[in-house]
């Protein structure tokens, strides 16, 4: 046999093997609970207790760890006179999120979506998220087209398929962190240990990139988010959508970013949706951050829910909401 014979028999050998041993990891994975992602799934259902115990009409405030961080939801109830639910989970869920979310939502209530930036340029579950869903979502993952339940099969990592198995094997426990426990969470989802003492943040030394694609939002994006607007506007539930908290080097956004930014102004628009804010006032120093730049230690979250209460007062149909759902309560 020849050499070049030899390299693509060996080729075409390794390609059909991990087309075997991908989808057999992934079975000996699928539905097995893995200890990793056991604080998501914490996370989820005391959030899902929470919202489901608050008679509506309430504020709903939904995105990744920005908001379960960054605003203060019991504060804002107080401030509003009506219920306010921290629905913040994690960014790595993707559209999941909107998954979980849709079954607490009644006729009546207001949406608030302070997505991440990664929100605009979904690729699909990956990571965590992906991990999450095949293990303790399985209902949801059958959901999918199956093209879809074939492109996330094979977008999750061996190693980590790998690992997950081998720590259920020796049925080892995930070490629970003190920051990220379930037992941080008040009566409104938010979360009570991003403490100004506990910070890690330093300034950046260098400009980060935001936003890694050309145009946002991107195709998937715009489908995922689009879809979930259109089912709360057939199900008489109010969206406004609102910009996450972040830490920018130099405090600003560079001339693209800002040109994006303006792009997903318009994507709101072309959903009838209104954008509470700008995007620069949510920017905010490194002394307000405590482990990512997305994470507001303590007193980040004052000042940040303070802006959001302040932007709030120049909805004028948000004004309306209010005095209709303080009517009906």
């Amino acid at each position: 046999m020849s050499y070049k014979k030899f390299t693509a028999c060996l080729i075409m050998a390794f390609l059909f093997a991990v087309m075997i041993f991908q989808p057999l990891l992934f079975l000996m994975n699928f539905g097995g609970l893995t200890q990793r992602e056991k604080y998501l799934d914490e996370w989820i259902d005391y959030k899902k207790a929470v919202s489901s115990a608050i008679e509506s009409p309430k504020i709903v405030l939904l995105s990744g760890s920005n908001t379960l961080f960054g605003i203060d939801a019991e504060s804002m109830e107080q401030y509003l006179g009506i219920p306010v639910v921290n629905m913040g989970l994690h960014a790595g869920l993707g559209e999941y999120i909107f998954a979980v979310c849709k079954p607490l939502l009644q006729p009546g209530d207001v949406v608030i979506l302070p997505l991440e930036y990664e929100y605009y340029q979904l690729k699909g579950l990956s990571g965590e998220g992906l991990a999450y869903v095949t293990n303790y979502d399985t209902a949801y993952f059958r959901g999918l087209p199956y093209s879809e339940q074939l492109k996330l099969l094979y977008n999750y990592d061996c190693r980590d398929m790998g690992l997950a198995l081998f720590d259920r094997l020796r049925n080892k426990k995930r070490e629970e962190s003190a920051t990220y426990s379930v037992k941080n969470f008040d009566t409104r989802g938010d979360i009570r240990s991003n403490a100004v003492e506990g910070s890690k943040m330093q300034p950046p030394s260098h400009y980060k990139q935001v936003f890694s694609e050309d145009s946002v939002p991107n195709e998937k994006s715009a489908g995922a988010i689009g879809d979930f607007v259109d089912w709360c506007h057939l199900h008489d539930v109010k969206v406004y959508a609102a910009w996450p908290s972040y830490l920018c080097y130099g405090g600003e956004f560079n001339e693209k970013d800002k040109i994006q930014n303006e792009h997903i102004e318009s994507f709101w628009r072309s959903k009838d949706v209104e954008v509470i804010g700008n995007f620069a006032d949510n920017l905010y120093p490194a002394e307000l951050f405590f482990d990512t730049e997305y994470h507001l230690n303590d007193a980040g979250r004052k000042i940040r829910t303070l802006r959001l209460l302040e932007d709030l007062k120049s909805i004028q149909s948000f004004q309306s909401y209010l005095i209709q759902m303080n009517a009906v309560r």
